[in-house]
């Protein structure tokens, strides 16, 4: 197995605990009451692969596990119909795709025609409700899910033209590792098995569009039989979890040109199908297959019925019938039945986990909100984000129970996983009136979004906190601002550092104390995330500095700090005082006091703006805050 392959599916997990049977037992109880609609795509086509459009409701019978069930949710969907008027309901169920750029086989000119196709689709063929998601695949990176499913297709489309992709180069081994094709091919196979697991639980077919020039015949020729059992395998699981694949030959014509162990249209053929999907033997036709993908996804119906949650994670046969004749029908194999958390594998605790981190509406319960910042830090001795989350145990009881764990995931702008941590929690005793929780870890010039998730270990039930930051190109010949970081007086916090590393292992948490950059004062001092006492008199804000060390003279700024309203837009000047005589322990740092006025209670915006001469421009620093 290759160790880089596992960004998206590798397990972070230690072994669960040994939860109390009788909290084992109410928490079954709330699974077993639970009574939700089940919703079934269903394609209907006549002897000549038309679809029949003029179906009602009582025209279908749908068999659950052998059972005939009473449909009492109807929907049809068509191409040929007029556009839904703006007040009527949205549909219950809309198309899924993902499209999934293989940059392991594929050469250059094949993904620049994949990205003008996939592109092609999205601006001729996708309705606005349907859902798209991306994912891509490449040696080193691995299957990387960029985005979940989404209706916001400008950020799908712009990810497609950016994303940085290198073709994939298998010949026998790779870059000297040892590895072989066969074993590349295996990964690459078993990654996506790994995601057609995780859309076992999303309803409805969940089509794929994947771009490859396939896996070469030799490898399924091959005395090694793990490519063949894999690859039946991912066959399989795409198709119990409703997920067909519409496979596009990267290649297209210049597959003539190459041997016939050397090809890849047959891996491809295969896969569409054993999953229901289609195969299409030139990338080059754009038109034609965007068209026809259409054709094959536009119309179909909706069925839905009430059952009762068992909450045992089972499979659950599903036939559909239509009692016209002469018609073929194409509907859901099944679906898999919901689980409790507790009995969750590692795997699905750790897609359980991304989904929380990038999808805007989880599978499950959406998480609740947690305060976080991350702020660019830079010094004459250091350089790196720093990124405070805060846990206020009053906020989050039904989450945080005895034991639970919390995540630090970074991703870049290109919306790969590049480093993350974990950090685990126990709350047996009295836990204190709020946890700041710290990283600093360096990072090349870019834009990067922070998530952290706090998770219940026995329950999944999670908060979330997220920030972007963007880390700016490092100025060697000019002093540099940076921050800031802002502290009040008068409160604890229980601040823990904690540790993450990068995916490839190429960098760590840099060493940092948050106490190193706290104002010197008498009594208790805690870092500002989010939440501000609207009788706080007075806070400090330090800035951390960085300059040469030749530099000699003194570096003079002018500060405006402000508090601006983000309902009225109002602005509240606050008078500021440069502390030189509050030291912090790092010397490369400048204290601000701001005297804070009384303000209505609301969500505002702390704004500083500096200038100065040494400066390349004026810059402004901007943190919410909530003032109760």
């Amino acid at each position: 197995m290759l160790s880089f392959i596992c960004i998206l599916v590798s397990s972070l997990f230690t072994s669960p605990s040994i939860f109390e049977q009788d909290q084992q037992k109410a928490d079954s109880l709330q699974y077993e009451v639970s009574v939700t609609l089940k919703l079934i795509q269903v394609y209907v086509s006549d002897k000549d692969g038309n679809p029949v459009q003029d179906l009602t409701k009582e025209d279908f019978l749908i068999y659950d596990n052998g059972r005939l069930i009473t449909v009492t949710d109807f929907e049809i969907h068509s191409l040929e119909l007029p556009p839904e008027k703006e007040t009527e309901a949205p549909p219950r169920m809309s198309r899924k795709f993902f499209l999934l750029l293989d940059a392991y086989r594929n050469d250059g000119l094949g993904l620049k025609k994949a990205r003008t196709l996939a592109l092609h689709f999205i601006e001729t063929q996708v309705h606005p409700e349907d859902e798209l998601g991306l994912l891509t695949y490449s040696i080193g990176r691995g299957l990387v899910l960029h985005w979940p499913l989404t209706t916001d297709h400008e950020k799908i489309r712009e990810a497609v033209k950016t994303i940085k992709l290198f073709p994939g180069i298998t010949v026998g081994s790779y870059g000297g590792s040892g590895v072989t094709s066969m074993d590349e091919a295996v990964d690459f196979t078993k990654s996506l098995n790994d995601f057609a697991v995780s859309l076992r639980y999303t309803p409805g077919y969940k089509h794929i569009i994947l771009f490859s020039a396939g896996l070469p015949r030799a490898l399924f020729a091959s005395d090694d039989p793990r490519l063949r059992y894999e690859h039946e395998r991912l066959a399989k699981e795409l198709a119990s979890s409703s997920s067909p694949i519409y496979t596009v030959d990267t290649q297209g014509e210049r597959d003539l040109v190459q041997g016939r162990e050397l090809k890849g249209d047959h891996s491809l053929r295969r896969l569409a199908a054993l999953t229901g999907g289609r195969h299409f033997t030139n990338v080059d036709y754009q038109e034609t297959i965007s068209e026809d993908i259409q054709n094959s996804t536009g119309n179909y119906y909706v069925l839905g019925y009430y059952v009762e949650e068992a909450w045992d994670g089972k499979y659950h046969e599903i036939k559909v019938k239509v009692k016209r004749k002469g018609v073929r029908v194409q509907a859901q194999k099944g679906y898999f039945s919901p689980k409790a958390y507790a009995k969750f594998s590692k795997l699905e605790k750790r897609l359980h986990l991304l989904d929380l981190a990038r999808n805007p509406s989880p599978q499950f319960d959406l998480p609740q909100d947690m305060p976080s910042i991350s702020v660019p830090w830079r010094d004459s001795n250091s350089s790196a984000v720093l990124h405070l989350s805060e846990i206020v145990p009053a906020d989050l009881e039904e989450i945080l129970g005895n034991k639970a764990e919390l995540f630090t995931l970074v991703y870049d702008d290109e919306g790969v996983l590049t480093a993350e941590g974990k950090k685990e929690m126990d709350f047996t005793e009295s836990p204190p009136g709020r946890i700041c929780t710290y990283t600093f870890f360096p990072q090349p010039q870019g834009r990067y979004d922070y998530i952290t998730i706090l998770r219940n270990k026995k329950t999944g039930a999670a908060a979330k906190a997220a920030s972007t930051v963007v880390f700016p190109e490092n100025q060697q010949s000019q002093p540099a601002l940076s921050g800031p970081v802002f502290f009040v007086p008068g409160r604890g916090s229980l601040c823990l550092p904690m540790e993450i590393e990068s995916a490839e292992g190429k960098s760590k948490t840099k060493e940092f104390n948050l106490d190193a950059i706290a104002p010197r004062i008498q009594g208790s001092i805690s870092p500002l995330v989010f939440d501000l006492d609207k009788n706080t008199a007075a806070m400090y804000a330090v800035f951390g500095l960085k300059k040469e060390a030749k530099e000699k003279k003194a570096l003079e700024f002018v500060f405006v700090p402000r508090l601006r309203s983000k309902t009225t837009d109002e602005t509240y000047p606050l008078r500021h005082t440069e502390r030189n005589d509050i030291l912090t322990d790092s010397e490369n740092t400048i204290v601000l006091e701001l005297e804070l006025t009384p303000v209505p209670a609301g969500k505002y915006v702390l704004e500083i703006s500096v200038a100065g001469t040494s400066l390349l421009q004026d810059l402004i620093f901007s943190q919410d805050v909530f003032i109760r």
